[in-house]
């Protein structure tokens, strides 16, 4: 039961150790609830395992994903998949290490860990049933994890409120979090399903103290005053106001529209007729979770302020968060897969060479589960997504007629967590979380078993086999030959996968620990050549057939780091001043195919023996793409280190896809820009820079010098047709053109001078910036007249501004144009007076001038 919580607390279960202890608490539970098959309250069949199914065959497709086909039938099932593993990796795979055989998942390393985390839910399904069948049990378990999901948003609501609260800190946005969640919408799903269990122990209260059910059409609403003096709904009473203020206060706009949809649903909207009112109802909500996802307000709550995609720009709303402009990438990645599916949680690699209009980065998962899984699962997803739901609606509808006040409990509390669910995995993926994902099959497994019940249950169980005659034996599964072997074949069946998986757990956690550990010791250990040594043994070891692009990465760093230590050894400097400086030419960045011919290289840097040392890296690369064809991680690798495999069009395969799969990435495009520099692939820098620049156009200042000093490329060809980034290049490209005129040469300051729109600015003070740049534009290029008016222009505007009228007399003066300058002064001494002496020294020598000029 308290399962949810504990994964919760480490950061919402996401960690592979974390999962490891859950699977082996889970293993430990399922073999303590194997005795219980002897007791009197599980002779009811199998219905109550009923969801096992539908799992079954999930985890049975996700298998045979992971099958090596041929090819012609992973075509068949997934085209995109055939084209992963066939034109996608042959610019890096050897004719003869191409796999005749391949499996439709496209990343078999997180297809193995979403196996793993099925075969443990089931394990979690079938124990859950087996103990939650007593009214006791099920009480204590709407309380515990009502309360668990308490705990979270209490955490939450103190870190809030305490800014030194430094537990569950998290790495870059602080906010992007809540309470002990990475991800505030995985938190408002968790927050949600303990609003649920919440309302779930407030019902069976009512119905227990009033005998009215809180989704009769007749339910009168005062009668919840009889919870006042009833202890036992504190906790329901408390979880619901901790969780609902978590909600409010999380950031999550998805969390709070769910919470709407979920209380109609636990209200008895929609699924009753109530006439007319129900069209109302339904109206009210839909309008309601319209203006919640994307109408400003100026509520001070953050999930409502966040709706705000008007006022404040630091601010994301569902129109403008980039899920709206990413979707549509999702869905052709589904098509491309289309009927078998990517692959179970190959999402985030699926997507990447479908990439039309995502921005904001790298996508792990598409923020809408539904999406999400049938990209990864195909038309599969869609049937088992329908089969659960209609699993969980049955087990509730079992419970309608109950007479236990319990049964009218857990079914609000289903109710308002399947609401929960549908909504709030639309702009989400919290399902999949292990802590969100336990939490849910332990209740509804406990729903649907008390369904199945629910026809044998009087309203008091303990009284039903207290009034049975002495003589007659308590029903067990021993009164059925055929229950009982049923009963003990799903156990049985459980054993092996449940060993599997968490024998697969613990090597992906061992995996996790040591490239976390390695890539945070690297920094201290980099110029310590036997812990580097001993460290990438380590990681080396764990390289395997099917590996980790995170541990590649790591070993990756350091093998190229040793491998320029042997070859700073090999060159033998005779002090720390030559190794350094022998060091810093070995930096891969820097280095390219054409070093081997360049006379003015060192001649140990000319050998080509030591592209040697760097082939372990080039195999493990290698090895990767054919597990995970679309990895980044491994292509970099071929992109960065040319120079070891002397593949000219091998580099600019690796840098071109890269290009297309960190298109959304500014900071990734600029340094794919560099490096294709580097290599001497100008459009390939071209295409890079540009798709930065148009992702954010401050990068246009960034990469100025970077284009400036690149012959080969022009700032008129890299920029986008964007003002705001030839306005905010314009003063660089002025002094560029007063040093050197290749500029006004190559037709860059015309075109950035024509394409500055300083009339789109909003504010008074960005227009007369643009103006003063533009200026400085028509300046250089000897526009003498369109200065003038662009100084006239900027004076109607900033009248009270001595500067810029100052600096129009010089300029005017500059050019002889002696009147025009007196002119400007005089008006400038008569506005500005003694304040500023300036325009009087100016007018006495323009004075000057004019008296020798005579």
């Amino acid at each position: 039961m308290s399962l949810p919580l504990l994964l919760a607390l480490d950061f919402g279960g996401v960690l592979y150790w974390t999962q490891l202890i859950a699977a082996l608490a889970v293993f430990l539970a399922f073999l303590l609830a194997i005795p219980s098959l002897f007791g009197r309250d599980n002779s009811r069949g199998l219905r109550q395992h009923l969801f096992l199914l539908p799992l079954a065959i999930w985890i049975g497709y996700t298998f045979f994903q992971s099958v090596p086909l041929p090819s012609s039938v992973v075509g068949l099932i997934s085209p995109g998949s055939q084209t992963a593993y066939t034109q996608w990796i042959e610019p890096f795979v050897a004719a003869d290490d191409m796999p005749s055989l391949f499996p439709i998942t496209v990343d078999q390393y997180r297809t193995r860990h979403g196996l793993a985390m099925l075969c443990m839910l089931a394990t979690v399904l079938w124990t859950a049933t087996v103990v939650f069948n007593t009214r006791m049990r099920l009480t204590i378990l709407l309380s515990v994890l009502a309360a668990s999901a308490a705990t979270v948003a209490a955490i939450g609501i103190g870190r809030r409120l305490i800014p030194g609260f430094e537990m569950w800190s998290f790495a870059g946005d602080v906010n992007a979090g809540f309470g002990t969640f990475i991800n505030r919408n995985n938190a408002a799903l968790f927050l949600n399903l303990g609003i649920g269990c919440g309302f779930g122990l407030l019902a069976w209260r009512i119905a227990a103290l009033t005998g009215q059910d809180l989704d009769d059409p007749e339910f009168d609403f005062s009668d919840a005053f009889a919870l006042i003096g009833d202890r036992t709904s504190l906790i329901g009473i408390l979880a619901v106001v901790f969780c609902g203020t978590g909600l409010l206060i999380g950031g999550s706009r998805g969390g709070v529209v769910a919470a709407i949809i979920g209380l109609i649903l636990a209200f008895g909207w929609v699924r009753q007729r109530r006439g007319f009112s129900t069209i109302f109802v339904v109206g009210l909500t839909a309008v309601l979770g319209v203006v919640v996802l994307t109408v400003p307000t100026d509520l001070s709550l953050e999930s409502i302020e966040r709706m705000d995609f008007q006022t404040q720009a630091n601010q994301s709303t569902i129109l403008r968060n980039g899920r709206l402009d990413h979707w549509p990438d999702g869905w052709r990645t589904a098509m491309a897969h289309f009927p078998g599916g990517s692959g179970m949680g190959s999402y985030g690699h699926a997507y990447l060479p479908h990439q039309e209009t995502t921005k904001g980065g790298w996508f792990k998962h598409a923020d809408n589960l539904w999406l999400e899984w049938f990209t990864e699962q195909g038309v599969m997803s869609i049937l088992l997504l329908i089969a659960g739901y209609a699993i969980a609606i049955y087990g509730l509808y079992l419970l309608t007629d109950s007479p236990d006040a319990i049964d009218h409990g857990i079914r609000i509390a289903g109710w308002y967590c399947l609401g929960a669910i549908l909504i709030s995995q639309c702009f989400d993926f919290g399902l999949i979380i292990p802590s969100c994902s336990v939490f849910v099959c332990i209740l509804f497994a406990a729903i649907l078993n008390r369904g199945v019940q629910q026809d044998l249950a009087t309203p008091d169980e303990d009284k039903r086999f207290a009034d049975q005659p002495r003589d007659k034996k308590p029903a067990n599964l021993f009164e059925k030959k055929h229950v009982m072997v049923a009963s003990w074949v799903l156990p049985g069946l459980l054993v092996i996968p449940t060993l599997w998986s968490t024998g697969v757990l613990r090597s992906l956690a061992t995996d996790q620990r040591i490239a976390r550990a390695g890539e945070a010791e690297f920094e201290a250990v980099k110029y310590d050549v036997d812990q580097l040594d001993a460290l990438s043994e380590r990681i080396v070891d764990r390289l395997g057939p099917v590996t980790s692009s995170d541990l590649l990465q790591v070993g990756a760093l350091y093998r190229v780091q040793l491998a320029r230590f042997r070859e700073v050894e090999a060159a033998g400097p005779v002090n720390r001043e030559q190794q350094a400086s022998f060091y810093s030419l070995t930096d891969p960045t820097t280095r390219s195919p054409a070093d081997y011919e360049d006379t003015s290289k060192p001649l140990w840097l000319r050998n080509r023996s030591s592209a040697e040392l760097y082939q372990p890296v080039l195999e493990d690369a290698q090895s990767l793409l054919l597990t995970n064809p679309f990895s980044r991680t491994a292509r970099w690798q071929f992109a960065r280190l040319d120079f070891a495999h002397s593949d000219e069009d091998q580099a600019a395969d690796a840098v071109e896809q890269l290009i297309l799969f960190n298109q959304a990435d500014p900071v990734r495009l600029v340094t794919l820009g560099r490096e294709a520099i580097n290599q001497g692939q100008y459009d390939l820098a071209k295409q890079a820079f540009r798709k930065a620049i148009e992702d954010r156009w401050q990068y246009a200042r960034t990469l100025f010098r970077d284009i400036v000093d690149t012959p080969q490329l022009t700032i008129a060809e890299v920029l986008p047709d964007d003002p705001l980034a030839f306005r905010t290049i314009a003063d660089l490209t002025a002094r560029e053109a007063l040093k050197s005129d290749s500029l006004i040469r190559d037709g860059s300051v015309q075109t950035i001078r024509d394409s500055v729109d300083c009339d789109s600015c909003e504010l008074v003070k960005d227009q007369v910036r643009c103006l003063l740049n533009r200026l400085e534009l028509d300046y250089v290029m000897g526009d003498h007249d369109s200065v003038y008016k662009t100084y006239d222009q900027i004076i109607n505007l900033v009248p009270g501004n001595a500067s810029v009228r100052y600096q129009y007399a010089q300029r005017l003066l500059e050019q002889g144009e002696t009147a025009k300058a007196r002119n400007v002064s005089r008006v400038a001494r008569d506005r500005f007076g003694e304040t500023d002496p300036r325009f009087d020294r100016l007018i006495t020598e323009i004075a000057a001038l004019e008296l020798s000029a005579e």
